[in-house]
Formats: C-alpha cells, structure tokens, sequence
C-alpha cells in the first residue's frame, strides 16, 4: 500500500498528532545521523520535564509532563516513549478531566501508531474520541477522528479511513457555521487525507478534485510542506493516467517545493516519479540521470524504501537499454535491499510483539488494580450503607423509644397531677372534716361549763377522743395516700436533712401540695406564727438559708 501519500493531521488544543511511514523514515534518520547531539538535547529535557512530574502535585502538569517525555523518544526510543505515555494515562485515569483523559489516550495512541500496532492504535484513538463526544467537544474531536482515519488508513480500511476523514470535514464545517475557523489554516491536510483515499481507491478524477483544493488551499495559507505533497500526489495521479504533460508540470513543482523546505526524502520520493515519467516517454537517459540522483539522496539518508524503488528502477531502465549485466547487477542490489527491508520488518514485527505484549502485561496489572480498586471502594460503599442503614435502624429505635418514653412521662404527669389533684382534694375534705370536729368540741366544751361536774368530766372526755381520734385518722389516711403518689419523696427528704423532726416532714409534705401556711396551721392545730418558725427551721436544716432558692420550688423538684 502506497502511504506516501497522507499527511499528518494537527490538532493544536491537545496537540495530536500522527506519524505515518514515510514521516516516520525521515524523522528516524535524522534523529540516528545526529544522535549525539540528539541524546544529550533528550537526557537534558528528560531530566527537567522529570522534575515538574515530580514536583507537582497539579494533575494536569504531571500528565502533560509524561506525555512531552513520550514525544521526546517518540523517533528514537520508542520503549521509552511506551512507558512514558502509558505512566501518563495511569496519572490521567485518577482525574475527572476528560481533556486530561483524551489527551493521554491519544498520545498513547500516537506511541503505538509509531509501533506499527496500527489495532491498539485504533482502540486508544476511539477511547479518546468517546470521552470527546460525550463532552460536544467540538473543535477536538477533529484532531482525534483525523487520528482515527489515519489508523484506518494504514490498516488499509478505506472504506473507513474514508468515512472518519469526511467526518472530520463535517466537524471542521460545523465550527465554521459557528464561526470558528480554528482549522481553516489547516483545510488542506482534510483534503490531502481525502484525496489520498481515493487514490488508494483508483478513482482518480475525486482524488484530483481534492489535490487540486489542497493546493489552493496550501497556496492561500502558504503552507509549502503541503503545496509539495499536493504537487507530488497530483503528479503521481496523471503520470497514472498517462496524461504526462500535466504529470510532469506537477511532479517538477513538488520538486521545487520541496527543495525550499529541504526536505531531502521528499525529494527522493518525487525523482522515483520522474523517473517512472521519463521511463514512460522513454526518455531513458534523463532518466538513469534522475535515477542516480534518487539513489544517492537514498544512500545518503539510508533510506532503504527510496533504495529498493530506485534499483528496481535502474533495473528497468538498463532492461530497456539493453544491458543486461548491469541489469542484473540493479536487481540484485534491489533484492539485497528488500531482504533487509524484510529483516527490519521481521525486527520491528518482533520488537512491537514485545512492546504489545509488555504493555498488555502492564494493562493487565492496571486493570487488576483497577478492578481491587473497585472492590475496595464499592466495599468501602456497601459498608458505608450498611453503617447509615444501622445508623437509621438506631434512630428510629431511638426515636420510638424516646416518643414512648415521652408518652409515659406525659402518662405519669397527668397522673400525678391527677392525684395531686385527688390527694389536694382529701386533704381538703380532711381539713373540713377537722374543722368539723374542732367545732363540734368547741361547741362542747361551751355546753360543758353549763353542767354538773361530774357531766363535765364526761363531756371532757368525749372532746379528747374526738381531737386525737380526728388528728389520728387524718394523718394516717394522708401519709398513705402521700407516699402512693410521691414515693421516695421521703427518703430523698431525709438524705438532704436527716435531722428533720415528723412534724417537719409532714409540714413538707403539705408544701409539696402547694399549700400555704395557713392551711397548713387549720391541720396541725397550730398558729401561723408556728408555722413560719418550722417553714424557717426546715430551710436551715436544708441549707437553704441566705440563699434565694424557694423552698416549696425545692421540695418540688425531690
């Protein structure tokens, strides 16, 4: 498959790029002619991007650090540039940035690409353009489906290399609409790709169509890296056709174009085709002329595809001269060249296996840790859940036990207060009935000075049972119904005053009723007087003097 004929797409906001065969020789050779100079520039950037990896802790810095160190060994140590793009997607996964994600993926891509694992390639270059499309990121989704086309491309899948480069028109046309023409400067590498497919196809008339656009376009963006494969491709597309006039108009403006940018193998790849032009006019001895100087632009950059036409070529021309030995001497340097084409293929076949192998090992690593990753994580969730789930379970026990609680106390309120409110009443009926029993006494005793003595002495006697038997019975029914609703009241009492008197207590059982002193005096038989003086007796033997607590609030709270 001639590959010769696609560029390489620019994708300025990730800075995506694509190596294919003919860019890849070039770039290789030079980097080998001067790898003294090479390796220190690379040692020297290695060393200092190394640093801002390891000194940042910004995700972005450190993933772009890892990716330049894989473009610094992209051409000359491409193991190096592996490990370096595939460290830098393990830093990217750990983000939520797609544009970090991407980036890394197609870098990753671009590495394998270099490979030859054209396959890999294309499942990187589709990751990065699923993480783009799901975010309508435009403008870099053209970068990455030109990527994509070119992969397609070299798998020789025409038919979808041809899709994926449309495609990326479409997007480009798209931005245009919304009026951004970040592309514009580049259109004619669209067209290039394109046209290069149709040419793969045979169908020379589109391929035409599209060279002719990439030209004028290179020309309006002055782009002569460009005008030259434009050129080139429309010069190898009539000297096809065998329209030779126009085959050798283009073929010698590519030339020409190519010298102004000194681009030494492009300039060997157009002289292959003049070559074959002045073969097809039998122009043979311009022709051997080109031929030589094919051959020592090849020998001089060790460019072994250049080699291998160029001596098939002189082979050809010495056939149709007539000279067989020198012929034969061309094929046989054409086969000896091919044989070390086919060594180098069996070398880097061997080498990208390796590599492939290698990184699938480190894939298999990641996505082990990966998936324990996972599985901590979605442990670390179910435990989480489980806590929150127990958590609620509590609360709402909690909670059920905190309103029942609740409900009984409010139970236990209202029934106190219903007894306090009973126990008030008895009291009350009890006090009445000693008012009762002191006026009936007092009543006796006024009819008792009216009678003979020993009638006194009788009615003497009724009066006292009456005022101990009431004083009796209303105490003993008071404690009993008291200690009912109040319990421990007592005891709680004693362990504050120990030394209270059962007078005192049960002058502190009346103030927890909330009765006042003179309610108090109706049932003890005593003056208020009396009253206050105990009232103050029990505050000193509660250590309640000189302070401002209240003593009924007291009492209340035991």
């Amino acid at each position: 498959m001639n590959t010769r004929h696609l560029i390489k797409p620019i994708m300025p906001a990730l800075q995506i790029k694509v190596k294919l065969t003919f860019v890849f020789l070039s770039i290789v050779f030079i980097s080998f002619t001067n790898s003294t100079a090479v390796l220190s520039q690379e040692y020297f950037k290695e060393d200092s991007l190394q640093s801002v990896y390891n000194s940042s802790r910004d995700a972005q810095v450190k993933v772009n650090a890892l990716i330049e160190m894989s473009r610094l060994y992209e051409l000359s140590d491409i193991k190096k540039s592996l490990h370096y793009a595939t460290q830098a997607l393990d830093e990217a996964l750990k983000t939520d940035n797609y544009l970090i994600k991407a980036h890394a993926y197609s870098n990753l891509g671009v590495s394998f690409m270099v490979l030859g694992s054209y396959d890999k390639a294309t499942e990187l270059f589709l990751e990065a353009k699923t993480l783009i499309e799901e975010n309508d990121d435009f403008k870099r989704l053209v970068g990455v489906v030109l990527n994509v086309g070119a992969v397609r491309f070299m798998l020789e899948d025409m038919e979808g290399a041809l899709k994926e480069f449309n495609e990326a028109l479409d997007l480009n046309n798209r931005l245009m609409a919304q009026g951004d023409s970040v592309y514009m400067e580049q259109i004619q590498i669209f067209y290039i790709n394109i046209g290069s497919v149709y040419m793969q196809n045979e169908n020379y008339q589109a391929a035409i169509e599209y060279m002719n656009k990439a030209l004028d376009a290179s020309l309006l963006n002055k782009d002569v890296v460009q005008l030259a494969k434009a050129t080139n491709n429309l010069g190898e597309i009539y000297l096809k056709l065998k329209d030779y006039k126009n085959a050798r108009k283009f073929i010698l403006e590519g030339i020409k174009y190519r010298r102004e940018i000194n681009d030494l193998i492009g300039i060997a790849r157009s002289n292959v085709n003049l070559v074959d032009y002045y073969i097809a006019i039998n122009q043979l001895d311009s022709a051997a002329i080109i031929n030589d100087d094919a051959i020592e632009i090849g020998q001089e950059l060790s460019a072994l595809e250049i080699l291998k036409d160029s001596y098939e070529q002189k082979a050809k021309i010495y056939e149709l001269l007539n000279d067989f030995a020198l012929a034969n001497h061309a094929l046989k340097d054409y086969y000896l060249i091919k044989d070390s084409i086919q060594n180098e293929s069996v070398i880097e076949k061997t080498t990208r296996l390796q590599m492939e192998y290698e990184y699938n090992k480190l894939e298999e690593v990641r996505k082990q840790e990966h998936f324990q990753f996972q599985i901590k994580v979605y442990s670390t969730i179910a435990l989480l859940l489980l806590l929150l789930v127990i958590f609620i379970l509590l609360f709402y026990l909690w909670r059920s036990k905190a309103r029942r609680e609740f409900v009984e106390n409010e139970n236990l309120k209202k029934d106190l207060e219903i007894k306090n409110k009973e126990l008030t009443t008895n009291v009350m009926y009890l006090l009445k009935k000693n008012e009762l029993i002191t006026n009936v006494s007092n009543r006796l005793l006024k009819i008792k000075s009216k009678l003979k003595v020993e009638e006194k002495d009788a009615i003497q006697r009724i009066i006292f049972d009456l005022q101990a038997g009431a004083d009796s019975e209303v105490w003993e029914e008071f404690e009993l119904r008291f200690q009912q609703v109040h319990t421990g009241f007592y005891k709680s009492l004693q362990q504050h005053a120990p030394d209270l008197t059962p007078s005192e207590l049960k002058i502190c059982a009346f103030l927890k009723l909330n009765m006042n002193s003179k309610e108090i005096s109706a049932l003890i038989h005593q003056s208020i007087k009396s009253v206050e003086v105990k009232r103050s007796k029990i505050r000193k033997k509660l250590g309640l003097t000189n302070t401002d607590t209240n003593l009924v609030t007291f009492l209340n709270e035991l």
